[in-house]
């Protein structure tokens, strides 16, 4: 039984090690303006249920010409759409 709780925290841990290296590598990729590279990260993080990834990727399709990524206005509610149930009033 032991095993099972200490294979659950270590496994817990290297998710959030994963989520926290993909949200730095997203914003790195926010600060240097791939936007491209930065939907790659934070798609994976909203997906499972950051909200503030969420947001991101709304801004990102909402945006898209302007930040060199196709316009998407669906994904882009999605994602506001997604932030805002999970409590990002933006």
């Amino acid at each position: 039984m032991r095993t099972g709780i200490l294979l659950a925290i270590v496994l817990a841990g290297l998710w959030t090690s994963l989520s926290l290296a993909e949200w730095k590598e997203g914003r790195e990729a926010v600060d240097r303006g791939d936007y491209a590279t930065a939907l790659k990260e934070f798609h994976p993080l909203a997906e499972e249920g950051n909200k503030d990834a969420q947001a991101i990727l709304g801004y990102i399709y909402d945006n898209g010409a302007k930040n060199g990524v196709p316009r998407d206005y669906q994904e882009a509610h999605k994602g506001y759409r997604l932030a805002a149930e999970n409590g990002v009033a933006q």
